[in-house]
């Protein structure tokens, strides 16, 4: 696995992002909601991968679309760091790629559309897509 670091402008906020291959070989997923345009967010995510969330401010948390998935904020700069769903017991999510350190490594953005998914077929896709997701109360 490889290790990738990604934090929100004020460094409160810390990922550690495991991918198995380096990031030249992903394509992050650009949502045409409202929300995420307005972000310019993009979303990297790998099955096999994993995230650790290390926060030394607390976290904002907000619903949007079908209100299933929880995004998060850094509450001292704002940043969106990641999004995230609880499903048999188990936290998965997506980064957003665009606090990752080395993001110009990235293949460039798919435009996707889950806004014309329903619920369960979002919960569906997200849990073929999305990775396994820690969360620590402070930094590395």
């Amino acid at each position: 696995m490889m290790k990738f670091k990604a934090t929100c402008q004020c460094h409160q906020c810390k990922l550690l992002v495991e991918l198995p291959q380096s990031l030249r070989h992903y394509a992050p997923r650009a949502c045409d909601c409202n929300y995420c345009q307005l972000r310019n967010i993009s979303y990297l995510s790998d099955p096999t991968g994993f995230i650790e969330v290390f926060s030394g401010a607390s976290l904002l948390i907000d619903r949007h679309g079908s209100e299933q998935a929880e995004f998060y904020n850094c509450s001292t700069c704002g940043d969106f760091l990641f999004v995230a769903i609880t499903s048999n017991g188990q936290t998965i999510g997506a980064v957003n790629a665009n606090i990752l350190n080395n993001k110009e490594q990235l293949a460039r953005s798919q435009r996707v559309s889950p806004k014309q998914l329903a619920a369960d077929q979002k919960l569906a896709r997200w849990r073929q897509v999305w990775m396994p997701l820690s969360f620590h109360s402070t930094n590395p």
